[in-house]
């Protein structure tokens, strides 16, 4: 078990999400600088209107910053099920937590999905070598160059 950063999450959930809304996935943590990291099954739990103001806050600047158009509500279901299936893959890799566990924590059943199997295949790697270990300077690398190559500015 080894720590997987914000960095490396949000480059594999850029990839997962269609090339279109591929920097809003890159981009889709940095409310965690004022929020901390929380997962999206303990957000659903917590249901938290602070929370989500304090995030939707975070967003806006984040899209004014960047030029970045909100999010339609479908775009913004790809995302959230790329972030998942991120959060998700990261447990059974990283950690180790078992699929029936995982299948409980994150309410899905047959798993994986057609979706989540499409949004598989757009990663340049597989999700093993996606989730290696990385220092933070090759974590922070790795997110520049996919910040550049989606055209983050």
């Amino acid at each position: 078990c080894y720590p997987v950063s914000v960095a490396q999450h949000s480059v594999i959930v850029s990839y997962l999400v269609s090339r279109r809304i591929a920097p809003h996935g890159l981009g889709h943590d940095c409310h965690e600088t004022g929020t901390g990291d929380v997962s999206s099954p303990l957000k659903r739990h917590l249901a938290s209107p602070k929370l989500k103001a304090t995030q939707a806050a975070f967003d806006a600047a984040l899209y004014a910053k960047h030029g970045l158009a909100p999010l339609s509500p479908e775009d913004a279901n790809e995302l959230r099920t790329a972030d998942l299936l991120a959060c998700y893959e990261e447990a059974r890799i990283v950690v180790g937590v078992p699929q029936s566990e995982l299948d409980d924590h994150f309410g899905w059943t047959g798993f994986p999905t057609p979706e989540s199997e499409a949004m598989l295949a757009r990663l340049p790697a597989t999700m093993w070598e996606m989730l290696r270990e990385l220092d933070w300077r090759d974590a922070r690398d790795a997110f520049l160059k996919r910040a550049a190559e989606v055209g983050l500015k």
